[in-house]
């Protein structure tokens, strides 16, 4: 498997091969295990949150949001999604970004 993205395999199968969901990262499953919640670039490469049903593999656009997303996480019931969002972000924080004060 030389393709990347956000793969699903049966345990109980083991005869079939993985199946690719999409592209992606940042991933949730759903409380009954049906479906995955998922980050995935759009075509303007910009992040928009997904859902996959696992079973047939079609997924779903959930937003159409400028920013960047992290994190998604479903209720309990199974009946919501939340997610970190930083409006207008064009890049993710972390390490690569300079800090604009000394810490000292």
């Amino acid at each position: 498997m030389t393709d990347s993205g956000i793969f699903i395999k049966s345990l109980t199968a083991p005869a079939t091969g993985p199946k690719r969901l999409g592209p992606g990262g940042d991933i949730a499953w759903s409380p009954d295990s049906q479906q995955l919640a998922f980050l995935s670039s759009d075509k303007g490469n910009l992040q928009q949150l997904y859902v996959a049903n696992v079973k047939s593999g079609a997924a779903k656009r959930l937003t159409t949001l400028k920013g960047d997303f992290s994190n998604p996480q479903w209720s309990p019931d199974g009946k919501k999604i939340a997610f970190l969002f930083v409006a207008d972000a064009l890049r993710r924080p972390g390490a690569g970004v300079p800090i604009p004060y000394p810490l000292a």
